[in-house]
């Protein structure tokens, strides 16, 4: 079918990580790049609101999965700056292991079929 198909190719893309988020960031797919990029097993962060914590001494951000909270942003501020153009964010990323790298992610809106805004998707790359 075209969804297995599809499924394949986000599968196939290793070297750019992949995320799509609901319209609350919660976290609905990774692909396999965006597993590698975060020492983070899909299946263990599908659900989950996936947040960058900055480190008060200035250091790397580390990626954490919450699974109730309030995201780490203002999702109508986002909805509406993405809304416009594609926004680019980056910044260090300290991995599960202790491996710090710097991320930049494109986030973009998502639309459902009918038009209205249904999430966001992330392109990461290091």
């Amino acid at each position: 079918s075209s969804h297995d198909a599809l499924d394949d190719i986000l599968e196939s893309i290793t070297g750019t990580g992949i995320f799509g988020f609901t319209s609350d960031a919660r976290i609905e797919f990774m692909n396999t790049g965006a597993e590698l990029l975060t020492g983070i097993a899909g299946a263990d962060a599908v659900g989950r609101r996936m947040v960058a914590v900055e480190d008060p001494r200035g250091g790397a951000a580390p990626l954490r999965t919450i699974a109730a909270g309030p995201p780490a942003c203002d999702l109508d501020h986002t909805r509406a700056q993405v809304a416009l153009q594609p926004s680019v964010l980056e910044f260090d990323f300290l991995r599960p292991d202790g491996q710090i790298r710097r991320l930049s992610v494109t986030v973009n809106l998502r639309r459902g079929q009918a038009g209205p805004a249904a999430g966001f998707l992330a392109l990461a790359v290091d």
